[in-house]
């Protein structure tokens, strides 16, 4: 509905398209605009200097409100995780990556991390996917048996039982909410015999990093819906797939899911499918799946604002209106 028509380093303005195909933009002008903090977009926000800010964090929500603002909360189709390099020999074992994940309460972590605005996650499968087996259970929270394991797979390693685990963990930089779940996984993963350490990047490095290989594990913010093409994407083995797997990530059974899920030709032979390769990568789990993230718009009710319930309200921005049509939309992103 809206094409670019000025960019700067702080604003990028959008012209509607006069014939898009679902009708006409009412608002004829966005204008993007950035703020150094969310803070600063709040207040302008309040000051009617800006008309939406396009994310607010959870612990925002609790104290960020006025009755001249709207606020809407959506799930978004990416999850919290930390990957594995699975080509590490101490995260080579499916055992010992199982014991992680066990070792990790995440109701807990939703709850103090992201103020109750997500779900606990157990796979890379979204979980609104049409297909999803909601019948499988995720990992239950047994810290001392996460203890036991990774201590029998120290012995067969050769390491002694009483050798604490040690996994170095790149942390985007800068960031928040990557920072309080790195300390909570950090507080969880330290009963069980783990010491996790981090290495905080900026974003420049942190990609070339990945692609490298040179690291443990690394928190993310994985897109991983709507569709499973996505799940293939990032998890397919690499020899035989190029795709988006930088992660050194190798399951014989995954793959052979994958492909089913690939070639499937009916909506039972989806769901078969689907069902397998959720259990296939909980036996196998390339990553410790934290949480599916929440978002929240804040837009003021100076505009009528149509919205499907559990939707993002900017897909219909095209649809947005003032009282005074005049006026240009402004959000802060």
């Amino acid at each position: 509905p809206y094409r670019t028509t000025r960019t700067s380093s702080t604003e990028i303005e959008l012209q509607a398209h006069q014939a898009y195909f679902r009708g006409r933009p009412v608002i004829d002008t966005v204008i993007l605009s950035s703020y150094p903090t969310l803070r600063q977009a709040w207040a302008s926000l309040l000051r009617d200097e800006i008309d939406a800010v396009s994310s607010l964090s959870g612990d925002a929500i609790e104290f960020l409100t006025d009755d001249t603002i709207d606020t809407v909360t959506f799930p978004r189709q990416y999850a919290y995780a930390m990957v594995f390099n699975s080509r590490r020999p101490h995260l080579r074992s499916p055992r010992v990556r199982r014991a992680l994940n066990s070792a990790v309460d995440r109701t807990a972590l939703v709850d103090a991390v992201l103020k109750g605005h997500g779900q606990p996650a157990f796979s890379p499968v979204w979980p609104d996917h049409w297909a999803y087996d909601e019948s499988i259970a995720g990992y239950t929270f047994d810290p001392s048996q996460a203890r036991e394991t990774l201590a029998a797979e120290a012995e067969i390693s050769g390491r002694a039982a009483d050798d604490r685990l040690t996994i170095t963990c790149l942390v985007p930089e800068g960031h928040a909410t990557f920072e309080r779940l790195a300390l909570t996984l950090q507080r969880q993963l330290f009963h069980v015999g783990v010491d996790l350490q981090f290495e905080a990047l900026p974003l420049s490095q942190y990609d070339g990093r990945l692609r490298a290989g040179t690291y443990d594990a690394a928190l993310i913010d994985l897109l991983s819906g709507p569709s499973l093409s996505r799940v293939y994407l990032f998890w397919r083995s690499p020899d035989e797939f190029q795709g988006l797997n930088v992660f050194g990530y190798e399951s014989p059974d995954v793959d052979y899911w994958l492909d089913r899920l690939r070639y499937a030709i009916d909506d039972s032979a989806t769901r078969a499918a689907t069902g397998q390769l959720q259990r296939a990568l909980m036996d196998d789990p390339p990553a410790i799946f934290l949480a599916w993230s929440e978002r929240t718009r804040a837009v003021s009710r100076r505009l009528s604002m149509p919205a499907t319930p559990g939707r993002d309200p900017f897909r219909s921005l095209w649809r947005w209106r003032f009282e005074n049509t005049g006026l240009a939309a402004r959000a802060a992103p």
